[in-house]
């Protein structure tokens, strides 16, 4: 009966075939179990034709817990509470608390213990603020299928100014990366599924549009569409740095006797070439010829910036240090 009760809390409404099917068991030994749930006060509702659901805000009671079940849990919700704006962090820390007053007191014990040796930090953030804020906002857009317009700052060629453009868009999901956050959305101005990365979000807003959200919509395999793809092989003596190194468009990374052969796939050039930059003579792209080219001008204008000259202007705008 407690099985029964798991799938139909887990996938809404099954028919007592169905239910036969999954447990082996005839229809009749289905009904007589569904009717004993009901005898025992758990609302079942029976829709002929349809089958059985469970009246709407029925839950189970407490489970029991392990000793790692209920660490995993509070853990979470811990890291809820310091990724989330304060609905959601009220929401985490009220959830843990109703989780450690059910647990059985020398159980308690071990997890608290436990919880004290495991920290998630979430590093300050100067727009700390703002990204919450738009968390919010986007959260009531993917629940209420709103479409969302904002002004985005793009990467512009190479490490110039970036390119802002105004964009409407339908939000599947957020995904927090690295400790930046990012929207999976599709983008009306591109036709097609994109990722904006939050802090390059300006003036974001709720329009009065909706959208029908597809059925695959927020799957991982949505991306943005990766036409660039790169080569960059770096020296043997930082591929442990280079294998650590979280970058969103690596996607395969290969040792070789000349170094660490890096595949990368990005929607241009652009995103590419900081990346590149921070591993200095270390780093060597290999194709396309295009992209060593803008890497290789980019590199001319920082040997530029600390010629002579531009150094003695800068300490006489500077004064004496």
């Amino acid at each position: 009966m407690l099985a029964i009760l798991l799938e139909l809390q887990k996938k809404g409404t099954l028919r007592a075939e169905d239910l036969a099917e999954i447990f082996e068991v005839s229809r009749r030994s289905i009904y007589r179990d569904v009717e004993a749930l009901c005898e025992a006060g758990v609302p079942v509702v029976a829709v002929p034709g349809r089958g059985y659901s469970l009246m709407d805000g029925y839950f189970l009671p407490p489970l029991s817990f392990t000793v790692e079940e209920a660490t995993m849990l509070l853990v979470g919700g811990d890291v809820v509470a310091q990724n989330f704006d304060d609905e959601y962090r009220t929401a985490a820390h009220a959830a843990m608390e109703k989780l450690k007053a059910v647990l059985p007191g020398p159980l308690r014990t071990q997890v608290e213990e436990l919880i004290r040796s495991i920290r998630f930090i979430q590093l300050g953030s100067l727009n700390r603020t703002e990204i919450l804020a738009k968390l919010r906002l986007l959260r009531q857009a993917i629940i209420g299928s709103r479409r969302v317009r904002f002004r985005y700052n793009a990467r512009g060629e190479g490490m110039s100014a970036p390119r802002r453009t105004v964009r409407e868009a339908d939000p599947y999901a957020l995904s927090n990366l690295d400790g930046a956050w990012y929207l999976m959305a599709f983008c009306h101005l591109r036709n097609g599924v994109r990722n904006f990365r939050l802090s390059r979000m300006e003036e974001l807003e709720l329009t009065a549009e909706t959208f029908a959200r597809p059925a695959h919509a927020g799957r991982r395999e949505d991306h943005d569409d990766c036409s660039v793809e790169a080569i960059v092989l770096f020296a043997n003596e930082i591929s442990p740095w280079v294998r650590e190194s979280h970058f969103y468009y690596k996607a395969q990374q290969v040792e070789t006797e000349q170094g660490m052969a890096v595949t990368l796939r990005a929607p241009n050039q652009a995103e590419l070439i900081p990346w590149i930059l921070q591993w200095g003579a270390k780093a060597r792209v290999v194709s396309p010829l295009s992209l060593a080219e803008s890497v290789r001008r980019e590199a001319e204008k920082i040997v530029a910036c600390y010629t002579v000259e531009n150094t003695a202007d800068t300490m006489v705008a500077t004064g004496p240090q």
